[in-house]
Parts: structure tokens; sequence; C-alpha cells
């Protein structure tokens, strides 16, 4: 069984009515409180969930741990979403419904900021190669080179100008 036939078993389990009987979200904040006193240790009105170690809010409920950001795409829209839930300010704990977006893999990934440990040259998309500076973007797992720049801001401004055309709103160019 992969991953997405194990997510949809669980949404089974939770009905939209249980999650609006037992918790409260408030779009604006994006925090889920509780309305109903659980397990003796849970109060009305604390706050729910704790932080995983990637840095995303989770709810135990109903012996099953779920993703505050799913648990809001499922609060508000009352489906259910098919693909990840991006965070566009990227966030992690940030669950206000006007931050959450529903994407692709792909489009999640191109959600992200560079990497500082590896990245020289503070530019997303460009690395110094064989002493000049490589613009270079991926889209549905290949790679695609965009040219050599001796400055590297020069080798940023190419790839930003790709990844608007290419990634669209979830082309993260910083």
């Amino acid at each position: 069984m992969d991953e997405k036939e194990k997510i949809k078993i669980r949404q089974e389990i939770l009905s939209h009515d249980r999650l609006t009987e037992v918790l409260h979200y408030d779009p604006i904040t994006g925090i889920f409180t509780w309305k109903k006193q659980m397990m003796g240790r849970i109060k009305i009105g604390q706050r729910a969930g704790t932080i995983n170690a990637n840095g995303h809010r989770q709810i135990r409920l109903d012996r099953l741990t779920w993703m505050s950001h799913r648990l809001a795409w499922f609060y508000v829209h009352g489906v259910w979403p098919e693909n990840e839930i991006d965070h566009r300010d990227l966030v992690k704990d940030n669950n206000a419904i006007v931050n959450l977006r529903e994407a692709t893999h792909v489009e999640n990934c191109n959600n992200r900021r560079a990497s500082p440990k590896t990245n020289k040259s503070g530019y997303k998309g460009v690395s110094l190669l064989r002493g000049r500076w490589h613009a270079q973007i991926k889209q549905k797992g290949k790679c695609y080179h965009l040219g050599y720049f001796d400055d590297p801001a020069e080798a940023h401004a190419v790839y930003v100008a790709a990844s608007k055309r290419l990634h669209g709103d979830f082309g993260r160019t910083a």
C-alpha cells in the first residue's frame, strides 16, 4: 500500500462533523483550539497540537496524528485536499487559510528557498562551475542549463525569468 492509499484510508476515518465537533479553527490565525475536553489533560480553549521535528504542527485526535495544515484545509473546504498543502510563506506552522494552497509535490518543491549550506553564490539556481556562474533550473525532474555568466546576479536574473515561466506562482526565486 503506497502513501496516498494510506492517507485516503485515514481520511475516511475522520469526518468533517467529528472535526468541527472537537476542534475550533480560526482561519485568520490558523490556530486550532479544543472545543471538548479530551483525554483528561486537554482543556477546552487550549491550543491543539505540537510542533514535529520538521516544524509542522500536528494534532493527535482519535488515536491518530493529523497534520494541522491538512486539517485546516478540510475544516474550511469540507473536503480533503487531493494533493499536498503548500505554505505560501514557507512558515510551516502558519496555517492561516490564506497561507495554504493545494499543490503537487513538484509545485511544493518549487516553493523552497535555496539551501544556504550548499549555495555559494547566494542566489537560488546559481552555482560556480569551472570558474563561471552557472544558471540552471529543474522542471519535472529534468535539469535545464540556462547559461554561464560572469556575474552571479546576471545568472540569477535568467533563473528568475525561467522560474516565472516554468513554475508560475510556485516559483520561489530567493
